[in-house]
Formats: structure tokens, C-alpha cells, sequence
């Protein structure tokens, strides 16, 4: 991946690529760059450029901690319900979409999606459902609007907002339990 920025730009300073907690590729990581106008033309030159069978997502990366996996661990700008009001909850999903294929439905529809967060069972097959993350809560709102039973592959998905109710690594909300995330 280093290569391929190196061959577009003119340096990459540091890269780093998450896996997910089996240790497989989750096909998303943070690089820098020697400056914020080489970043810049990163971002121009390969957004949405295609690299083996995929387009490929470039934006500048949001100034929020991640854990070792990636996702965004700490998430300022409550609303005043107790969710996040820049967070969606998504369920119905057709189980073939991967998170790549939901953040391009809603940034085609809504607009820019900072993260999205899919989660499987225990057995690891997807459970149809995720976060995502939105950088204002204006699109998050426009994705309720628009997306809320949208259909996609036969199926409605449903739109709502990501209540401030913790959830396990597989999306289940745990019991009795709000976050402090």
C-alpha cells in the first residue's frame, strides 16, 4: 500500500494498517505525509481510484483516538438525548454488503461518512447491522430522512439513531450498561 501512494505522491511518512481482532486486513489505515499539501494532493489524485477490483476511500483521517483495530474510540459532541447525534445505528443490511459497499450507499446519498462499523456473530458471518459515523449530525439526520427503509438487494434497511447504549464487539447492546464512550 506504501508503494502505491509512493508511486502517486511524491512521499509517505508513515503508514499504518488496521487488522481486525482475528488478524485479518480490515482494509482500511492512517498514512501520513510530510506536509498538509502533499496530503492534499493524495487525497486528489487517489480518491476513488480503482486498485485491485476496489475504489479506494482517501480523506484527510479525523482527529479522534482508535483503538488497535482502527474504530474510533472516543466520540465527543454528544447530543443532548444521550446518543451521538453525528451516529447512526443501521440494521436489515443485505449480508454480502461489506463496509466499503455501506459507506458508498450513504455517501452517495447523504454525503461524507467518517466510519462504519459492521458487525458479525459469534461464528463470524455478518449480522446486518453497524455504526456509522457522520461528521456533523446534519447528515446523520439526512440519513435517517432519505435512507430509512430504503431498499437495497430486496431488503429495507432501517435508519436510526445509535442510542448511547453500549454494545459488544458483535453490536448486541449490553444490558443495563451505558457508554461512557
Amino acid at each position: 500500500m506504501k508503494d502505491l501512494f509512493r508511486d502517486q505522491v511524491e512521499a509517505v511518512s508513515h503508514v499504518e494498517l488496521f487488522n481486525d481482532e482475528s488478524g485479518k486486513p480490515r482494509g482500511c489505515g492512517i498514512m501520513e505525509f510530510p506536509s498538509p499539501e502533499v496530503a492534499k494532493e493524495a487525497i486528489k489524485k487517489m480518491d476513488r481510484m480503482e486498485w485491485k477490483g476496489r475504489k479506494l476511500a482517501v480523506k484527510k483521517a479525523s482527529d479522534k483516538d482508535r483503538d488497535e483495530f482502527g474504530r474510533i474510540v472516543s466520540v465527543k459532541n454528544r447530543s443532548t438525548k444521550g446518543g451521538n447525534d453525528n451516529r447512526v445505528y443501521v440494521s436489515n443490511l443485505p449480508f454480502e454488503m461489506k463496509w466499503q459497499d455501506v459507506k458508498d450507499l450513504f455517501r452517495d446519498h447523504v454525503g461524507e461518512v467518517a466510519f462504519v462499523e459492521l458487525f458479525n456473530d459469534e461464528k463470524g458471518k455478518p449480522r446486518g447491522c453497524g455504526i456509522l459515523e457522520f461528521d456533523t449530525a446534519d447528515i446523520a439526520q439526512k440519513a435517517i430522512r432519505k435512507l430509512n427503509r430504503y431498499e437495497i438487494k430486496g431488503r429495507k434497511i432501517v435508519v436510526q439513531e445509535a442510542l448511547n447504549e453500549e454494545r459488544d464487539k458483535f453490536g448486541y447492546i449490553i444490558k443495563g450498561r451505558e457508554s461512557s464512550r
